[in-house]
């Protein structure tokens, strides 16, 4: 297992672990006769929790959250144009080295139906998924998630850490994020936490600056990626 996937499978765990933890003091938060201060609006918001990240452990925290508490109401924003974190940016060729029914979210299988698995003579414990299977895993679960009313889902947006907080007279604290071309800007009122979901988000080779100089006459540096993308044409 390579430092991407460890790194993603011990932030799924602890997304799960975190979200039990936070049950208890959500309750008093949601789940009956809460009033909207003000009219929500496209770009004015309100939600129990915003969670910013759409990797694997923000996901499996969602997943749990609105399993145990269905009425919570949930804000997901995502940088990427999909949800599924560093597997957007992933190699096409990887695929995961521990078997599929210990990743991805808990209320659906990853490795698919057992019953289709074993008539076609596969061992659903041994599957292991590649890249476009977790991206559709994790796509058709926030898909999901945003039909039942739950979750608002913003992609393409981004989340200042360093703004400050703006403690609302009523209850809750105000805070903003926007489109990352910069021509939209959101409020959203968080009854609870915010849930910082990139910490411990893997660096991408491709997406990074080089770490070391390189001679600009007659060297071409390519990433993995670039490479497998070549083996296509």
């Amino acid at each position: 297992m390579n430092t991407m996937e460890s790194a993603a499978v011990v932030g799924s765990m602890l997304g799960i672990v975190f979200a039990r933890q936070q049950l208890s003091n959500l309750a008093r938060f949601v789940g009956g006769g809460k009033a909207t201060r003000e009219p929500e609006t496209p770009h004015r918001l309100e939600c129990d929790y915003l969670v910013v990240g759409a990797g694997a452990a923000s996901l499996a925290f969602v997943d749990t959250l609105l399993t145990e508490l269905p009425r919570a109401e949930v804000v997901i924003v995502d940088r990427h144009d999909a949800p599924g974190g560093h597997w957007n940016d992933a190699y096409d060729f990887v695929r995961l080295h521990q078997p599929s029914i210990v990743y991805g979210l808990a209320s659906r299988k990853l490795e698919g139906s057992w019953l289709w698995n074993f008539l076609q003579c596969r061992a659903p414990w041994k599957h292991r998924a590649n890249k476009s299977e977790i991206l559709a895993h994790f796509t058709s679960g926030v898909r999901d998630w945003v039909k039942s009313g739950r979750v608002r889902y913003y992609p393409r947006c981004e989340y200042d850490f360093s703004q400050p907080e703006a403690v609302h007279s009523e209850g809750g604290t105000l805070r903003r994020f926007r489109s990352c071309d910069g021509s939209t800007e959101y409020t959203a009122l968080v009854r609870h936490k915010v849930v910082n979901g990139t910490v411990g988000e893997p660096l991408i080779p491709a997406l990074c600056p080089l770490p070391f100089p390189v001679d600009p006459w007659g060297v071409e540096v390519i990433t993995p990626n670039d490479l497998a993308a070549s083996k296509k044409r």
